[in-house]
């Protein structure tokens, strides 16, 4: 097996293993997301209502962009090479709704600027109504950023990891292949990655400034809260900038290089760092969940009462007795409800 050959085999392993990874870890978190961030105790909180849109979102990463990635990385079907109008509508809406799971969080992050505000006015806005208007507006906003693709994308001929050329939806040539990927790097990354850095330095400095502040028994309950909240996004902002900063600078580099003239060995090493950034990408889309157990108490609290009610359900009539002590232990297990 030569050298491309090799490379080609190693891009289509890392697609399909990574992106099973994310199918299946991904359905399973994103869907116990969804019951949690759907309780009552949950939907009174601004934060989660944040997390509950990033995770509608993510459920439309994983159930359609994933195996899109597999069907073209791996098995070489693309069903939007042939078909210009699919193809306009498949990049514009896999941009948008990409996009939108970043920016929830990054809205997550304002959230909790505003609520650990000394600012009466500012805290105002740290409401779940005003969380459910940001994210229409948020939404409203990113259907008009993106709207260029419907226009600029079109089927045009590239070389696939052989050399062959073969049908692909590319950006116009030109300044737009150029502008698309600096575009999408301020939309996708350099501007919710921003928001989530500012927000988040003036967050945990209005933590340290409340530290002076003589609060109630009530308020220390409820920043306990915030804080374990704080931590939940903190973490989740990690991970998207960890899994996102590759594949920007994948594209980028291809877009640089893009009227280049290439060996097939190069094709090939190009094919497999995109294919690469591409799943590495799409893995902070499907693991939130985890995220939240592992650094959220009150996330892991909700999730045993959860269990406890399902449990029963789940075990035959004839087993009941033999769990019965286990069922038991989990409902008397200390939970604190959101506030």
């Amino acid at each position: 097996m030569s050298s491309v050959e090799q490379i080609n085999s190693a891009a289509k392993q890392i697609t399909l293993g990574i992106s099973i990874i994310c199918i299946i870890f991904g359905t399973i978190g994103l869907l116990l997301n969804l019951i949690i961030f759907t309780r009552r105790s949950f939907q009174a909180n601004s934060c989660c209502i944040y997390f509950l849109a990033a995770t509608c979102i993510n459920l439309f990463v994983v159930f359609i962009i994933v195996p899109f990635r597999i069907l073209v990385g791996v098995f070489n079907i693309d069903p939007t090479s042939n078909n210009e109008p699919l193809c306009k509508i498949q990049i514009y809406l896999f941009s948008v709704t990409r996009a939108l799971a970043i920016w929830f969080i990054a809205l997550a992050c304002m959230d909790r600027y505003f609520c650990s505000s000394s600012n009466i006015k500012l805290r105002t806005l740290n409401s779940v109504k005003f969380a459910r208007r940001i994210i229409c507006t948020c939404t409203a906003l990113l259907i008009i950023v993106y709207i260029h693709n419907l226009i600029y994308f079109k089927i045009g001929l590239v070389s696939d990891q052989l050399g062959h050329l073969v049908p692909s939806c590319i950006p116009t040539r030109g300044i737009y292949a150029i502008f698309t990927p600096f575009w999408n790097l301020v939309w996708y990354a350099l501007l919710p990655s921003f928001l989530m850095f500012i927000f988040g330095i003036l967050t945990i400095n209005n933590i340290r400034r409340s530290h002076h502040r003589v609060i109630s028994q009530n308020q220390l309950s409820q920043n306990r809260i915030n804080n374990q909240l704080l931590k939940m996004l903190l973490i989740q902002v990690i991970t998207i900038l960890l899994t996102i900063i590759p594949f920007i600078a994948c594209r980028l580099q291809l877009s640089l290089t893009l009227n280049n003239i290439k060996s097939q060995y190069e094709i090939a090493r190009d094919n497999l760092f995109l294919q690469a950034a591409t799943v590495i990408s799409l893995i902070s889309h499907s693991i939130s969940f985890y995220l939240f157990t592992l650094t959220g108490p009150i996330f892991r609290h909700e999730l045993i009462r959860i269990i406890a009610i399902w449990l029963p359900l789940l075990i035959p009539k004839n087993k009941g007795q033999h769990h019965a002590c286990m069922i038991t232990n989990v409902q008397n297990h200390r939970i604190h409800p959101i506030q």
